[in-house]
């Protein structure tokens, strides 16, 4: 599959007829033209973004481009531009059906809009973040943003209303531990944007979750706020005022004390990713390091979500040893 570095990026939608034949057409002719992203936006239409650098779109403009690109379709597809989106200079991605995936409908968390690459309806006021490399690391079966994401991303804009209402310091670094798209590190990144960006870290041990949350980190431009490595790469004397972690029960225990030790005393996290019925035992994990509220901070769809204020002890290796060997 071709691929090549962009400094800008054309929209274009493709509407066409719901024929397997014309939805293989949209793909190649992505492909053919060196596309930077095919996204699904609708049942019949399609969001493709090609580079201004890429052979066909090299020195001509948005429209010239779109007269070059519909000579080629049959008449049944329809192609309309929506001119030119600078991205900067984006590293090297390969276009893969695969993992780009579907679209999904927008999200409003107030003052926060999610949305898939193709979407460009922004409401007034709102802190949009685009996302893509959606069906593989966010999104569920029925394409929509999974309970324990909307939960903790509800939980990032409270605590962020919680720091102006209090006038607490302001969160100077933050932590995604699972990042998986890197949508947690990103939403955060942009709530808590003050006078001095804060610093984002994002960790998983997938590769793919990397490549994904570095991704999305470009097409938002956060790219030069954020760190996104394996959890054994991430600097030795970090310690966060914010920290989220959506993992599923399991893999969540196990890395317990690794989480507790990079978050600074009196720092927040924020837990999801398990149900009621393993609640008893992500407790015990983590109550040696965290106030647990008895309660958790939200319930949806039988997934929950707690809100933990980090304690003064401090987590010895063998404590780390010792969960990683349970998990």
């Amino acid at each position: 599959v071709a691929s090549a570095a962009h400094a800008n990026l054309y929209r274009f939608e493709m509407s066409l007829s719901t024929q397997p034949a014309h939805t293989s057409l949209v793909w190649r002719t992505a492909r053919e033209h060196d596309a930077f992203a095919c996204t699904r936006v609708h049942k019949a239409t399609y969001s493709v973004l090609i580079g201004a650098r890429s052979g066909v779109a090299a020195g001509v403009t948005a429209r010239e481009l779109e007269h070059n690109v519909q000579r080629e379709l049959p008449p049944s597809v329809h192609l309309t531009s929506s001119g030119v989106d600078d991205l900067g200079d984006l590293e090297e991605w390969e276009l893969d059906e695969r993992v780009q995936g579907a679209a999904f409908e927008p999200l409003l968390i107030r003052p926060l809009w999610l949305a898939s690459l193709g979407e460009s309806r922004v409401p007034a006021g709102a802190l949009p973040l685009f996302l893509l490399d959606g069906d593989a690391f966010l999104l569920t079966r029925r394409g929509t943003l999974h309970a324990s994401s909307r939960m903790l991303l509800a939980l990032l804009v409270e605590q962020r209303a919680a720091l102006r209402v209090h006038g607490l310091p302001p969160v100077r670094a933050v932590l995604d531990f699972g990042c998986g798209s890197g949508v947690l590190a990103l939403a955060a990144l942009r709530l808590f944007r003050g006078k001095e960006p804060a610093c984002g870290y994002a960790c998983d041990v997938s590769e793919p979750a990397l490549l994904c949350t570095r991704r999305n980190a470009q097409l938002n431009r956060l790219e030069d706020h954020l760190e996104a490595c394996p959890p054994w790469e991430l600097p030795s004397g970090l310690r966060v005022e914010l920290a989220m972690a959506n993992m599923l029960a399991g893999p969540l225990i196990s890395v317990a004390p690794e989480i507790a030790q990079r978050v600074s005393a009196g720092g927040c996290l924020l837990i999801s990713g398990f149900r009621q019925a393993d609640a008893p035992a992500v407790r015990r994990a983590f109550e040696p390091y965290f106030g647990v509220p008895a309660r958790p901070a939200s319930a949806l769809e039988g997934w929950l979500s707690f809100v933990c204020t980090r304690n003064e002890r401090a987590v010895s290796v063998q404590e780390q040893s010792a969960a990683a060997v349970e998990g």
